[in-house]
């Protein structure tokens, strides 16, 4: 298994920065976003989706995210942060968990590729 990964660029200046999606395909593909806030040493997700593909951008904080694929039952890690913004894409099919290993709060970006359906859920508990 191998987790792509899409870094973007930080622009800076005396207000502060901005960061944009350079990639053309991520924003053909996203159909519904969600923001979640997590307190030091919280774990998120252990779940997996059967059909959607989503995209996890860190805004502020630390996270290790871990993925398993569950075929193959190989995994992965990935850490990533605020301070160097990376779009961590996450598969159909892989198990995955994010933990918040800075020394503060976490702010978590996702996007997903299909609009939210509350009536068909689509995630499902995974130990990982």
């Amino acid at each position: 298994m191998k987790i792509d990964t899409y870094p973007l660029k930080v622009r800076r200046d005396e207000r502060g920065w901005l960061v944009q999606n350079e990639y053309p395909f991520l924003s053909r593909a996203m159909k519904h976003f969600f923001v979640s806030y997590s307190k030091k040493g919280v774990v998120r997700g252990q779940h997996f989706h059967t059909k959607k593909q989503e995209w996890f951008l860190i805004i502020k904080g630390k996270a290790k995210i871990s993925f398993e694929d569950l075929k193959t039952h190989e995994r992965e890690e990935v850490v990533v942060s605020g301070d160097k913004p990376t779009m961590v894409a996450v598969p159909a099919g892989v198990a995955h968990k994010l933990e918040n290993i800075g020394q503060g709060e976490m702010f978590l970006l996702a996007f997903v590729n299909e609009p939210l359906d509350q009536a068909k859920p689509d995630t499902f508990a995974s130990a990982i």
